[in-house]
């Protein structure tokens, strides 16, 4: 196996890696809806922006499947974390998805 072999295979990984340090996140959502206002909503949707910018790129003018695969896993789980703020927010404030109009201090 050369060094390129190596290299390739272990940035295939990162997306896989990638991907579990989203879960965490991912979990204290759904079982602390509470938690979501302490989330930096703003900086979730700066990675989701830039996430979904790399995605494109890697794909439309790079044409590199690994870095399309790490970038685009990297993007599922920003939407994903971003994706779940928003409704366990908008759930908390509007009654016609579930909630109660809430307030934190």
């Amino acid at each position: 196996m050369t060094y390129i072999d190596i290299i390739t295979w272990a940035y295939s990984c990162v997306g896989i890696v990638s991907l579990t340090a989203y879960l965490p996140q991912i979990i204290k959502l759904i079982r602390e809806p509470d938690s979501a206002h302490k989330i930096a909503l703003s900086s979730w949707l700066i990675w989701t922006l830039t996430g979904g910018i790399s995605v494109c790129y890697a794909a439309g003018v790079a044409h590199d499947p690994y870095i399309t695969w790490v970038a685009g896993v990297g993007f599922a789980g920003t939407v994903a974390v971003t994706g779940l703020t928003l409704y366990v927010r908008l759930k908390a404030k509007l009654p016609s998805l579930g909630g109660e109009v809430q307030t934190y201090p």
